[in-house]
């Protein structure tokens, strides 16, 4: 099997378990970085459809996902998510875009 097919999570795994056995979890931090600038820049790109007066609609829904998608993937895959989370201490914001949506909205104000 291509390894591009491969679920990042399996990919994630299998580095954990280097690291456990060498003391370098490197690999392992760089998935996960590679896994949720991946997967945070398709969620980026859906929330920029939305108007920033709706983003409180759209961390309700994602709020409600997140709690949906916990009961799918179980306590094991809830504590993996939590756990990636919690470890997680930087978030980027693409100020270009958040500019260009500013101006807009200033100019369907005028």
């Amino acid at each position: 099997m291509d390894r591009r097919n491969i679920p990042y999570v399996y990919k994630i795994e299998e580095e954990i378990r280097k690291a456990a056995i060498t003391g370098d979890g490197s690999d392992a931090a760089r998935l996960i970085s590679e896994a949720l600038n991946d997967i945070g820049g398709g969620v980026a790109a859906l929330i920029n459809r939305y108007p920033y007066d709706d983003l409180p609609l759209v961390m309700a829904s994602l709020l409600i996902t997140y709690n949906a998608l916990c009961s799918v993937v179980g306590p094991n895959g809830k504590a993996l998510a939590d756990g990636i989370a919690q470890m997680t201490n930087c978030v980027a914001i693409n100020l270009a875009e958040l500019a260009k949506q500013v101006r807009d909205e200033g100019r369907a104000e005028s």
